[in-house]
């Protein structure tokens, strides 16, 4: 996977977009060295073995209680929520509550789509 930043962290809900010509550069140096890369057989499938087992952090402890209202997400912290999906994403439970990030029990760090 290759990244590109394209805005700088003002605070922890604000950021500054960079110019759009240096980010439009970014963007397209990052997608130039993945299609190298896949090019030259660097990548290989990252696969997590199933059950995945979930922990989503939250701003504050009256969050984590609301996105209890689905049955298979339990508390495993003052401000955190677990839950288990047999495999696939589109699996889990309806959360909509805005969340500090994802990540798999194992320590993966995911983003939310």
């Amino acid at each position: 996977m290759e990244c590109a930043t394209v805005k700088k962290a003002v605070s922890r809900a604000m950021a500054e977009p960079l110019p759009p010509d240096e980010v439009q550069g970014r963007i397209e140096a990052a997608a130039r060295k993945a299609v190298e890369k896949l090019l030259a057989g660097r990548y290989r499938p990252y696969y997590l073995q199933p059950p995945l087992v979930f922990e989503l952090s939250f701003q504050n402890a009256a969050q984590a209680v609301r996105a209890r209202s689905d049955k298979s997400v339990e508390l495993s912290g003052e401000r955190t929520i677990r839950f288990a999906a047999p495999g696939q994403l589109r699996s889990r439970p309806r959360i909509s509550r805005r969340t500090s990030g994802w990540r798999c029990a194992s320590g993966t760090r995911l983003r939310p789509a």
